[in-house]
């Protein structure tokens, strides 16, 4: 495989793939985006034992629900694309480094609690092979939810991007009362990235990534290659999960809340299409648009109060169908 493809695929990196190495915290300091109230949380391993054998243990978060707002679902925030911390720390949008980093995670875990939910976040587990691994660490967080509540509680889950290929590979999903997916990622690679990269205006950058998953397909890197800080195993499986996600978003028998960037360029028109019409099919689906938004729903390198809210009204308003 010519190098020039892996030298101009290289800067999706840090916004489209698991690296392989574990983000550095002390570098990695979050600029604060709200000015709410801290909340309560405590810190602890979440230990990921598929068939009954510890394979992993990850840094995990429990955010608490405000005590003086009305005790509401508990919600599992999954790690979405790159490798992502509690925090959820992001750099940029994949064009454009922000001003400051932005600890979106940990803002969505407070805004979240101050609303009534308490909130499971854990670390994303690196060098896994793909959806199929990492929904075993969403099990696991929902097995210690099940634990610490009893059931006396539902599960909403919570992710973005790739993490909508990891809610998908999970038990924990037939477990859920709904899920919210921010800028998921509804069908095949190929299509939603490379046609939203054309549609900006980045045609080379597009080519050079569909001759990337075109390489991949066929079979033509090394087997010991890394394309894009991941492994093929990892891409060949993510791909495969994709390939099949419009389908099984489609099938989804609980609420589902879709919330997109209007200036995603990793959507674009033919990924918010599909998304609409998956929202647009039940009654219990919604679809949330936010102006200007980007891939992480940024404004101007900040997160929209008025757009948490809008979300977090949808989200309670969604579980009120059908008498829920």
């Amino acid at each position: 495989m010519r190098l020039t493809i892996l030298a101009t695929t290289v800067f999706l990196c840090f916004t489209a793939c698991q690296h392989v190495e574990p983000a550095k915290k002390t570098i990695r300091t979050p600029a604060p985006v709200h000015t709410h109230p801290p909340v309560h949380t405590h810190e602890e391993s979440l230990p990921v034992h598929p068939g009954g054998k510890t394979i992993a243990s990850l840094p995990a978060r429990w955010t608490d629900a405000n005590p003086e707002a009305l005790k509401k679902d508990i919600i599992i925030y999954v790690p979405g694309s790159g490798n992502q911390t509690c925090d959820g720390i992001q750099l940029g949008n994949g064009f454009s480094t922000y001003a400051a980093p932005v600890a979106t995670g940990k803002f969505w875990q407070e805004t979240l609690a101050l609303a009534g939910y308490d909130v499971l976040a854990y670390d994303k587990r690196v060098g896994t092979t793909g959806p199929a691994a990492l929904a075993d660490d969403l099990d696991a967080a929902c097995d210690a939810v099940r634990a610490r509540f009893r059931g006396r509680r539902e599960i909403i889950l919570w992710s973005s991007e790739q993490g909508t290929q990891v809610i998908l590979s999970s038990r924990c999903l037939h477990q859920a009362k709904a899920i919210v997916l921010l800028s998921p990622i509804p069908d095949s690679l190929d299509r939603v990235w490379i046609s939203g990269l054309k549609e900006a205006g980045l045609r080379d950058r597009a080519l050079s990534l569909s001759a990337t998953f075109e390489s991949i397909r066929k079979g033509q890197f090394e087997s010991d290659a890394k394309v894009m800080g991941a492994t093929l195993t990892f891409w060949r499986n993510w791909m495969k999960t994709a390939d099949a996600t419009a389908n099984l978003l489609d099938s989804l028998k609980i609420p589902a809340l879709f919330v997109v960037g209007q200036n995603d360029v990793w959507l674009g028109s033919y990924g918010r299409g599909v998304i609409k019409r998956i929202a647009s099919n039940k009654a219990n689906r919604k679809m949330i648009v936010i102006e200007s938004g980007d891939r992480a729903l940024l404004r101007k390198d900040a997160l929209s109060p008025s757009g948490a809210e809008t979300i977090v009204l949808a989200l309670e308003s969604l579980g009120k169908v059908n008498g829920r």
